[in-house]
C-alpha cells in the first residue's frame, strides 16, 4: 500500500478545480473512421439482424499507479490526464459515444464497476455482468448489453486459477454470455455466445496462455452442448499476444504444433525471445490433471459426446493415461473457425496498434468471431459488416502516447458490426 502512495507522490494529484471537462468528442476527430464491408451474396434477400460490439481495456486505476514506468515519464505538466476523476469521465464519454449494443471491458476495477461504469451504463439501457480477477487483484472483466435488444439466456463466470495446480495458478478470468435477440428485433432460435477475457500478461509464459485459451474454448463447447445449439461465437478481449505469433496462429488456424517451440516466443510479445532449450515445450502443453483434451474440450464432456460414460483415471500407471499422452503429444487443436475482424494493417500498409505506452506499441486486443463448430452445419451465419479503424504507431505517437487528454486508456477501443442471418 505504501508503494501505491509513493507513485502518487511522484505524480501529485491535481486540484479538482484544475481538472478539465472530457476532451473526447468523436472517433473522427482522432482519425478513426468506420469502414463498411461488402455484403456477401449469401446474405442477400434473407431476414437479418445487425448489431455492434466493442472491446476496450480501460486501464484500471490501480494498475496505472502500480506501473509508473509505463506512463509517468512525461513530466507533471498534464498530471490531471492520469487522475481517475478525469479518466472516468473521459472513458464513459467515449464508451457512450460508441453506442455499441454489446460492450466487453477489461481492467475494470471492482469499485469502479459498481460506483461508476454500471450505474452510468444502466442509465443508457445496458445490463452489466462483472467477474473480478481472483486472489488479491482488484480488477476484472465486465460485459454489458442493451437489454432492449438482447435478453440473456445464461452466463458463466470463468476463472483460470486452479488452486490445486502449480501450473494453472494465475488470476486471469473471462465472462461468457449467451444472448438471444429479442423476438421483436429478430426471430431466431439460435442465440449468440459472447466471450470477454484478459489473458496472462507474462511475455515468457505462452504455455499458460495456451492453457487459458483451451479452458475458455472448453467452456464455449460445454455451453454449446448445454444449449443444444451450434452457437455463433464472438470472442473479445486483451489476449496479450501479437498478430501472426504462434498463439495467434492457433486462434485463427485452429491448430498449433507446439513440440519444440519455446514458451517464451508463443505470444510474440518479446521480440528478442529465442527458442531457449530450457523452456522448449514437449509432450503436453499442460498437465493432464486439468481435465482438458488436446482438442480444447473438457475430458468428461468429450467422452460423453463420444458415447463414453466412464471418466478416464489419469494416473501414470493407467493404460488410458498412456493413450492420452500418445494422442495429444505435441499438438493442440480447437474446432471453432475463428476469424479476426481486423486485418492488422492499415490501408497504407502500416501496422495497426491497439495499445501504446512508454514501453511498447503493438496489437494485443482482438474481436474474433465464428459461426460455430467446424463439423456442424446449418443454423445462422455471422458476417462482419463494418469495423472502426485503428491507428498506426506513428499516428498514436503524433497524438501523444496513451493515455492522453483525448483517450484515457493505454489501449484503443475496438469496434465492429455484425449481421446475423
Amino acid at each position: 500500500m505504501a508503494s501505491h502512495y509513493l507513485h502518487y507522490q511522484s505524480n501529485p494529484k491535481p486540484n479538482m478545480a484544475s481538472i478539465p471537462r472530457p476532451f473526447f468528442r468523436s472517433f473522427k476527430d482522432l482519425g478513426r473512421t468506420w469502414f463498411k464491408r461488402t455484403r456477401p451474396r449469401t446474405f442477400e434477400g434473407k431476414p437479418n439482424f445487425e448489431f455492434t460490439i466493442a472491446s476496450y481495456n480501460v486501464l484500471a486505476d490501480k494498475l496505472l499507479h502500480d506501473h509508473p514506468h509505463l506512463y509517468f515519464n512525461r513530466g507533471n505538466r498534464d498530471s490531471w490526464i492520469f487522475d481517475w476523476n478525469y479518466r472516468k469521465k473521459n472513458l464513459i464519454a467515449e464508451i457512450i459515444y460508441s453506442n455499441a449494443d454489446i460492450l466487453c471491458l477489461q481492467e475494470v476495477q471492482e469499485e469502479h464497476f459498481y460506483n461508476w461504469f454500471n450505474p452510468k451504463l444502466k442509465e443508457c439501457g445496458y445490463t452489466g455482468i462483472y467477474n473480478k480477477r481472483s486472489g488479491n487483484k482488484e480488477d476484472g472483466c465486465a460485459t454489458f448489453f442493451k437489454h432492449d435488444i438482447f435478453c440473456m439466456e445464461r452466463h458463466e463466470l470463468v476463472s483460470f486459477n486452479k488452486p490445486k495446480s502449480n501450473f494453472m495458478n494465475r488470476d486471469n478470468v473471462a465472462i461468457l454470455v449467451v444472448l438471444q435477440p429479442r423476438a421483436e428485433i429478430f426471430k431466431t432460435n439460435t442465440p449468440i455466445c459472447v466471450g470477454n477475457t484478459h489473458l496472462l500478461f507474462n511475455t515468457k509464459r505462452g504455455d499458460i496462455k495456451l492453457a487459458q485459451l483451451a479452458h475458455l474454448f472448453a467452456e464455449v463447447d460445454r455451453l454449446s452442448t448445454d444449449c443444444r445449439s451450434n452457437l455463433p461465437v464472438i470472442l473479445c478481449g486483451d489476449f496479450n499476444s501479437t498478430p501472426f505469433s504462434p498463439l495467434y496462429d492457433f486462434l485463427i488456424r485452429g491448430e498449433l504444433k507446439f513440440d519444440g517451440i519455446s514458451r517464451t516466443v508463443i505470444s510474440g510479445q518479446d521480440g528478442s525471445a529465442k527458442n531457449e532449450n530450457n523452456y522448449v515445450l514437449r509432450d503436453n502443453v499442460f498437465p493432464p490433471d486439468l481435465g482438458l483434451t488436446h482438442t480444447c474440450k473438457w475430458r468428461d464432456s468429450a467422452q460423453k459426446q463420444n458415447g463414453v460414460n466412464n471418466i478416464i483415471d489419469l494416473t501414470s500407471d493407467n493404460d488410458d493415461y498412456q493413450t492420452y499422452l500418445k494422442e495429444e503429444r505435441g499438438i493442440l487443436k480447437h474446432d471453432l473457425e475463428l476469424n479476426s475482424c481486423y486485418m492488422h494493417r492499415g490501408l497504407d500498409g502500416s501496422r495497426e496498434v491497439t495499445t501504446c505506452h512508454d514501453k511498447a506499441c503493438s496489437t494485443v486486443d482482438y474481436i474474433l468471431y465464428s459461426n460455430g463448430k467446424k463439423k456442424d452445419s446449418g443454423g445462422h451465419s455471422l458476417w462482419v459488416s463494418g469495423v472502426m479503424s485503428l491507428l498506426s504507431e506513428h499516428e498514436v505517437y503524433n497524438m501523444g502516447k496513451l493515455p492522453n487528454k483525448n483517450l484515457s486508456s493505454d489501449h484503443l477501443m475496438l469496434m465492429s458490426s455484425f449481421v446475423m442471418s
